[in-house]
Formats: C-alpha cells, structure tokens, sequence
C-alpha cells in the first residue's frame, strides 16, 4: 500500500502545527489561528515537493459535507455537451465535484441509499419512484428537463413560448398547412415528455391564429439503422398544401429533408422547417435549419446554484422556467 503523506507530517517538516498546515492547505484563515506569510510559503513549498493531496472524504467527515454532487441519468448521451461544461465549471467554482450514476433499473441508485453527496441532479425523464426515494431520503434534489416540471427544484424549459414562436414564425411566413413531425423513442426508452407537450401547445397556439389543427406524423430518429424516410414522403404526396414543418426533435432532421427533396420540394421555398437544439445536425444541414435552442452554460450554472441554495435551505422559487432563443438560419 502506498504511503500518503499527511497533515502531520508536514506539520513535522515545517516545525508547525496540524491546525496551521490544515488552514493553509484549504487557503482559509481562522482568527484563533495565526501564521505569518513566510510560513505560508514554507508550507505550501512543501505541500508541493511532497505530492500532499487533501483527503476529502476524512475533509466531508469533519465539515458534515461531501463536496460532492450526484447526477443521475438514463444515458450520458441525453445531457448536451454544453449543459454537462455548465454543470462541471459551476460546482468546480464552488469547489465541488460531480459524480454521475446511471439509472439501469436495477434498485435505488448508490448515491440515494448511501451517504455519499450533499444533493442530486436528475436529468430528464425520470421514474417517479426514484423521486419518492430521494424525498424518502430527505435529499436536496434538482430536476433538469424532466417529466416533473413543477415544484420546488424544478428546472424546466419554456415549451409552451417556443412554439407559440414557431406558431408565428409560420404564420408571418404566410405558411398555412403545418405537419408536426415527431420522434419516436427506440431501444426500449419512454418518449421523452416534450414531445407531446410541444405538439399540444403548437396546436394551440396555431388554432389561436386561426389555422387549421395540425397534421401529425411519427419518425424514427435517423441515427437508428430502421429509419426510413418513406413515411413523410408518402405523406407530402398524399397531402400537397403542406408548406411548413415543425420537427419536435432535430434526430429526424436529416431523413426529414431526404423526404422533401425526393419529392421534388425545396427547402425553404416549398416547406419551411424549424426545430429544436442547436447542433451538429442543424448546423450541417444544407440549408441549415432554423432551431430553438438554450444557453446551455446557462442551465448548467442556473441548476448547480439552485442545488446549493437547496442544501444550505434556503427558500427557492416554485420551478424555475428558462426561456428558448431561436437561432434563425436559411431552412425558416
């Protein structure tokens, strides 16, 4: 077993005591403890030479802390590139870790029955008895995206105002016959709770404008190897007046646009196209598509401060709603 080396026994090199080289090794200061700066430098040199590397579970043992938070998800690949930075620099300035756990089904999570973060972060879609579990638990939680959008530690994204934005977008456009297009979930996995959410408040928001109720057609994402663009295009033969489409995840984009051009439409001259998440797919899209999107250092950074306001108990508001910008390229 390798030898660590310890508080003490830098306290024994540098001629000082533990508590003085446990203040300077966390870079706090203390009133009952005094050191002069030369001592500082002394035992930082050493901390440095020695290779000393704080121990934090024994630092979390004393403080009643883990600086650490867990997040919980289903897949990694559901958590965008930009939201995962926000979280990860976020809690890094609160001198915080994360950990991160999947939900396979297979009992309660690690960091749920065990004592081993301050609070969680859950991800998206989520079975309601893990909720239960960790209310059980009495565990500081935060719900990012997920099929619970209200209450305390909710953080939720305003799906009702994009496309209530995309209703006039289309309208603006002279667009009269929209074709909502969705994604159906493959391997096993529940729809996420946005899509028919999105599809009923487009509707709406349509209806509101005085059009027509909306067609609705179901795609599978074109990453899956059964995708077929040959729905749609049965469709758009089947119903010419077609002119706009309101894509409910940007996984259909690109079998979406095959199945326009092969029926000899052009984008976005023939059919308008907007949907969600700025990416790589709607950025590579020829034209590329027109797409809501969040700030995703933002939510990041919104959700690690929200937990933490949980954790130290103070009053938070009812959920915290996040609104959509709309990045405008040529497909809308």
């Amino acid at each position: 077993k390798r030898n660590r080396i310890t508080l003490s026994k830098i306290a024994e090199i540098c001629g000082v005591s533990r508590q003085v080289v446990s203040m300077v090794a966390a870079g706090k200061k203390h009133h009952s403890i005094r050191y002069s700066d030369e001592t500082r430098d002394r035992i930082l040199k050493v901390i440095k030479d020695t290779g000393y590397r704080p121990n934090r579970t024994v630092s979390g043992f004393f403080n009643h802390e883990h600086g650490a938070l867990g997040l919980l998800v289903r897949s990694v690949y559901h958590i965008q590139p930009g939201v995962s930075k926000g979280l990860i620099v976020a809690a890094k300035a609160r001198n915080q870790m994360i950990t991160i756990e999947y939900l396979d089904g297979n009992g309660m999570p690690k960091m749920v029955v065990e004592d081993c973060v301050d609070g969680i972060i859950l991800y998206e879609t989520v079975d309601p008895e893990i909720i239960k579990s960790i209310h059980r638990y009495k565990l500081p939680v935060v719900q990012v995206n997920s099929n619970e959008r209200f209450g305390p530690g909710c953080v939720t994204f305003d799906e009702e105002g994009s496309c209530e934005m995309a209703a006039k977008r289309f309208h603006e456009r002279g667009c009269r016959r929209p074709l909502m297009v969705g994604m159906t979930s493959m391997w096993g996995e529940p729809d996420h709770f946005s899509m028919d959410l999105r599809m009923e408040a487009f509707s709406r928001a349509w209806e509101e404008l005085g059009g027509m109720s909306p067609e609705r057609l179901d795609m599978i994402p074109s990453y899956h190897p059964q995708a077929d663009a040959g729905p749609l295009m049965a469709f758009l033969q089947a119903n010419p007046e077609t002119d706009c489409i309101l894509a409910m995840n940007c996984g259909v984009v690109p079998h979406l646009y095959d199945a326009i051009r092969q029926v000899g439409l052009r984008i976005p001259d023939d059919i308008a196209v907007l949907t969600w998440t700025h990416n790589e797919i709607t950025v590579s899209m020829r034209p590329q598509t027109t797409c809501f999107s969040q700030q995703l250092d933002v939510v990041g950074d919104c959700t690690i401060n929200l937990l933490n306001d949980l954790i130290e108990g103070k009053e938070v508001p009812d959920r915290l709603v996040l609104p959509y910008g709309l990045t405008e390229r040529e497909s809308c």
